[in-house]
């Protein structure tokens, strides 16, 4: 329901005009008085529309315009004048009033000028509500989006801190980042290796087969677990204990595999050792 509230000073005049919007789904709340006016403004209550004469005997409409806005900007006000003059419709309309009706008022124009005003009202409501609704999502994407740069950030300085040698791959099983351990372990520095696929570590101990079936187990299991003998950059075969899965649940280019090795004794035996 619509809510209006209807300033003037003359009983009979306040009797013609809510008589003549009796049929609109208006709720009328009307006073004489235009100090109780204000004090109805600066309630709780909320009015959609503000009908006022403009000439009252202490507050004037523009004064009381003055207060709406304090209030709300988006409430629509309409200044009623049997004698406007430029200067004073120039202000009312600067300060934000939706327009002025001369008197006599006749029903249909008021009738038309209110619902212009509802229509004005509703809009603007409208606009509000969606740039709440935004801003609300803004902030909680902020939010949300901060929550994961921490995260980001805490993986990265476990990443880089972690006494075990890591290695990020991307969705094509190129490598992308290592840690320091992962340097220390293989002789390869980051740069050596970015780009480039996992095969820079292989020794000769295992077949193309074996590569496959390691793959087809991180794809189908999520992840694979064994021990690797691997060769470093000068030449020496090492032994490590090696783990690989996905960093993320669902195939895409945004998919990237986490890798993560240790070097362990060689007494462990050759045949007993997996290899990526």
């Amino acid at each position: 329901m619509v809510e209006l509230l209807l300033i003037e000073r003359e009983k009979l005049v306040i009797d013609l005009l809510v008589d003549y919007l009796k049929d609109k789904k208006i709720n009328i709340t009307a006073v004489i008085d235009e100090q109780e006016a204000v004090k109805l403004i600066r309630s709780k209550k909320v009015f959609d529309v503000v009908l006022s004469n403009l000439v009252m005997p202490v507050l004037s409409g523009i004064e009381i315009l003055k207060e709406c806005n304090k209030k709300n900007s988006s409430i629509q006000f309409i200044i009623m004048t049997g004698h406007p003059s430029i200067e004073t419709i120039s202000e009312a309309l600067d300060l934000g009033a939706f327009c002025y009706i001369t008197k006599p008022i006749e029903r249909m124009e008021l009738s038309h000028v209110i619902d212009k005003a509802i229509e004005k009202k509703k809009l603007l409501d409208e606009n509000q509500f969606y740039k709440k609704s935004l801003e609300e999502k803004v902030k909680d994407r902020t939010a949300k989006l901060s929550k994961t740069v921490a995260e980001l950030e805490l993986f990265k300085y476990c990443f880089h801190q972690s006494n075990d040698a890591k290695v990020i791959l991307t969705h094509d099983r190129k490598i992308k980042d290592v840690n320091l351990q992962f340097e220390k372990v293989t002789g390869f520095k980051k740069k050596e290796v970015k780009g480039k696929t996992m095969s820079v570590l292989r020794s000769d101990y295992f077949e193309k087969e074996f590569y496959q079936n390691l793959w087809s187990e991180v794809e189908e299991k999520g992840s694979w677990v064994g021990d690797i003998i691997n060769r470093k950059k000068n030449g020496e075969v090492y032994q490590t204990r090696f783990s690989l899965g996905p960093v993320k649940g669902k195939k895409s280019k945004g998919r990237y595999y986490i890798g993560t090795f240790m070097r362990i004794d060689s007494s462990s035996g050759e045949k007993n050792s997996k290899s990526c």
